[in-house]
């Protein structure tokens, strides 16, 4: 990671925005790997009539898992820095029809939340924050004793193709070098470790990546969101390729074209997921 841009990020920058496109975009990812951040949150023992808090909740995706998990005896707050996502979240219909989820603005290393929650869980939120551990470490003041803690976050490191499928690898290494200049850390997958263990926090450790074809429905949803418009727009102001080389209107065909006419195999980024229970002192 560049030091340099992460001294100049703010958490309240999201390069992506919060429109239309953004949203349906995210709620197709959120489909997407839902089943993995749902199995996080179960190995951790998230479970029926717990307190959970969401913490960089976003359009409330995980917010809304967990709450599915906790059930109508539980409650879930998701709290987010970003008075449009909050918004977006709480006019979301699901919401309206739930009793036990609720959004709030605002740092939750500041705020006053009130009754300890049994969980703390996220999903890719540490990778845009300077100090994860640090956020981390002051959260813990808003978790029970022997509360659980649970992050999920993503490693593009991880990703490849075979054979090896240029413009797929090419999209992806725009995508992370725009991450990168907006201050993010598209690598935080693989840091989960050490910001638990920076943390007093001993992790338990998971990997998972989309795999397949081109005629796999996970592949393509892989490649519609993880190419966005709105993210490459920042990869050609940032001068990472031209317009022409993006090509955005033929990039999926052509990504996905590639893929078959090579019959390959490609692996999507590392999908990490790290949990831990605190271990109540004395």
């Amino acid at each position: 990671m560049d030091d340099r841009l992460m001294e100049e990020y703010s958490p309240a920058q999201y390069p992506l925005g919060y429109s239309r496109d953004e949203f349906a975009r995210l709620k197709t990812q959120a489909h997407m790997v839902a089943p993995i951040t749902v199995g996080m949150m179960q190995a951790a023992g998230v479970s029926p009539g717990m307190r959970v808090l969401d913490l960089g909740s976003g359009f409330g995706d995980t917010a809304l898992l967990a709450a599915e998990l906790v059930g109508p005896s539980g409650y879930v707050l998701g709290v987010d820095i970003s008075d449009r996502a909050v918004g977006a979240a709480r006019a979301r219909p699901e919401v309206a029809t739930r009793a036990n989820v609720e959004f709030a603005l605002g740092d939750p290393r500041e705020l006053d939340l009130g009754e300890p929650f049994d969980a703390v869980v996220g999903r890719y939120v540490l990778m845009w924050h300077r100090d994860p551990a640090d956020l981390v470490r002051r959260t813990l003041r808003h978790l029970k004793a022997d509360g659980v803690v649970a992050f999920h976050e993503l490693d593009w490191r991880g990703l490849r193709s075979e054979p090896t499928c240029p413009t797929f690898e090419r999209g992806a290494m725009w995508i992370t070098q725009a991450l990168l200049g907006s201050g993010a850390n598209p690598y935080m997958g693989t840091k989960l470790r050490s910001v638990f263990k920076a943390s007093g926090l001993r992790p338990h450790l998971q990997v998972t990546a989309v795999i397949g074809g081109a005629d796999d429905r996970s592949v393509r949803e892989f490649v519609d969101t993880n190419l966005p418009a709105s993210l490459l727009e920042v990869v050609i102001q940032a001068g990472l390729a031209t317009r022409d080389e993006v090509a955005f209107d033929t990039l999926r065909q052509r990504v996905l074209r590639e893929i078959e006419d090579s019959d390959a195999t490609v692996i999507g980024r590392s999908e990490v997921t790290a949990w831990a229970r605190r271990v109540p002192s004395g």
